[in-house]
């Protein structure tokens, strides 16, 4: 084909895609008509993404990259006419002004020829906006409003900008303010108050709206360690993370290039992402005007937003929030006193503290003897004991601790325990004025337990352990376990504690010979192939008990 055809032949297709794109948008608005002498501007919602005009009473989301600067473009036709622009932002804070130019009349026009007058007067009037003047200009996150009762007729060109990131920005503009209010109406005392504060609760509530009596219209409130905020779209978005950018819809034809457009808008794009749930709470509670947050920590200061929200249209008032912070933990003092009652044994707690706990105990008569038994049931724990009467005396608990005390004046004593900074330790405590009553058990020199593995069967077990040449007081203990760790046991452990269906025997015994003096028993009707611990306790008197070392022993499994 010669190349004079060929350039022919493609003007030709191209002409023909021309009238193809606007047949197509011949079908989807409406070209300007005239009303008397001037021109009545039908500016539609689908035609935005193409002229960045604002169609008259219809909200508009459009996103903005931090650092540049956007123009949008909103037409007011008549002169004297009430003119309302609202400026929403939601993942930041913007800076935004609003600028005026006439437009451009049919004497300024007459060298115009366009096919197309809509968009040709459109495109003269975006140029002519450039060096308008500023009529105002404003900066902030929360809903910010421009209005003038009696404007003139012109473009007037809004300039919006990120202050801190990419954001979503809400834009809504009307020359019929008067008709009906986009937004669902406040009652006249907005403010939220907080009913009760506790330690991890708030209660708080607000005043209700008429407007809840339509439908879709409901509350959702947020409770947030972050910020303040001033919109609900700000709340959505640093809860769920804003919305990225997307191409107009029914944007081109599918070609590979607009697709590459598509990704490149993403890439550009850096939309915030969702914080963490502990530190933004929200929740739409419906026609409810009053909520508790039970999810607060002791100590932390919170920031309370209510918003108005209308879910057909997607637009919310603000209610004025509040900010509180919830009180510290309670603190008991670790000195904090306990007493000590004659003749009876008690296991204390001691707190991961550098201070020392206080127990007391009392001596009503002068000249009294007095036993206190200390033990602790894991590590070593130093102790003290004070009072006026006597001079302080100090040592450490290793396992068991007896402090014999003679010749007391009456009076109030207190002993204190400090306990480990990093571990919870427990001791147990036991004094008597009965000195003569208390006699402290003896441990041999080997405190194990013996467990006899030839005599050893699927149902039972022979253990045997020393004993003295004193009159004590055995109990045997046993215990299924599917392992034994020996660490992890406590020596604070005895009878009182155990349950009786634990309880083996318990017998008196004393040998001559303490050499000799071997306790045995078998314990019958045990479970195959199961783990057993078993325990000895020994006690003389009114003392308390000490125990044998545990021993661990598996059944056979088969008999």
């Amino acid at each position: 084909m010669p190349r004079s055809d060929l350039i022919g032949y493609l003007l030709a297709v191209g002409k023909v895609f021309v009238l193809l794109v606007y047949l197509r948008r011949a079908c989807c608005q409406s070209l300007p008509t005239r009303d008397e002498d001037n021109f009545r501007f039908q500016i539609r919602r689908d035609i935005f993404y193409d002229n960045n005009i604002l169609p008259d009473g219809q909200q508009m989301t459009v996103y903005l990259f931090n650092g540049t600067r956007k123009k949008y473009f909103f037409m007011v036709e008549e002169s004297n006419a009430p003119l309302q622009i609202f400026v929403t932002p939601c993942a930041s804070p913007v800076s935004w002004s609003i600028k005026r130019k006439d437009l451009l009349t049919d004497e300024d026009d007459d060298e115009t020829t366009a096919a197309d007058p809509f968009l040709d007067h459109a495109f003269q009037t975006q140029m002519k906006s450039i060096s308008s003047p500023t009529l105002d200009t404003f900066e902030g996150g929360g809903r910010m409003t421009y209005f003038s009762p009696n404007s003139p007729q012109g473009l007037y060109t809004i300039e919006l900008e990120p202050t801190k990131s990419d954001t979503n920005v809400r834009i809504f503009g009307t020359t019929t303010p008067g008709l009906y209010n986009p937004f669902p109406e406040l009652p006249s005392d907005s403010r939220v108050n907080v009913t009760a504060l506790g330690r991890k609760s708030i209660s708080f509530e607000w005043k209700g709206s008429k407007a809840t009596s339509k439908k879709n219209v409901e509350y959702c409130i947020s409770v947030s360690r972050l910020q303040r905020f001033q919109s609900h779209c700000a709340v959505l978005a640093h809860s769920q993370g804003d919305v990225p950018p997307t191409l107009p819809p029914d944007f081109g034809f599918g070609f590979k290039s607009e697709k590459h457009r598509q990704r490149e808008l993403r890439r550009k794009s850096k939309p915030i992402k969702a914080v963490k749930p502990s530190k933004l709470f929200h929740k739409c509670v419906g026609r409810k005007t009053r909520f508790t947050f039970n999810r607060a920590k002791p100590g932390k200061t919170y920031f309370i937003d209510v918003f108005l929200v209308n879910r057909r249209t997607n637009q919310a008032s603000s209610y004025t929030g509040t900010t509180v912070k919830t009180s510290r933990k309670r603190r008991r003092p670790s000195t904090r006193k306990q007493f000590l009652e004659d003749g009876k044994r008690k296991l204390f707690q001691l707190k991961k503290a550098r201070k020392a706990q206080a127990f007391v105990f009392s001596v009503k008569d002068d000249m009294s003897s007095v036993v206190l038994e200390l033990k602790s049931c894991r590590g070593v724990l130093p102790f003290e004991i004070v009072s006026s009467h006597i001079k302080t005396f100090k040592s450490v608990i290793k396992r068991t601790k007896i402090v014999r005390m003679k010749n007391l004046p009456a009076g109030r004593y207190t002993v204190r325990v400090k306990g480990n900074k990093r571990r919870r330790r427990y001791v147990q405590i036991y004094y008597t004025t009965r000195q003569f009553k208390y006699r402290k058990p003896r441990l041999p020199s080997d405190p194990s337990i013996k467990i006899f593995e030839n005599l050893s069967t699927c149902n039972s077990v022979t253990v045997a352990w020393m004993g003295s040449d004193v009159k004590q007081r055995y109990c045997l203990y046993k215990k299924e376990v599917s392992e034994f760790k020996r660490k992890n046991r406590r020596r604070c452990s005895d009878p009182e504690t155990r349950s009786r269906k634990e309880r083996v025997v318990c017998v008196r015994f004393r040998h001559r010979d303490k050499d000799k003096a071997v306790i045995t028993h078998t314990v019958r009707n045990l479970r195959p192939n199961t783990g057993y611990v078993f325990d000895v306790y020994v006690s003389r008197g009114r003392s308390g008990y000490l125990s044998y070392r545990s021993a661990f022993v598996r059944t056979k499994s088969k008999c």
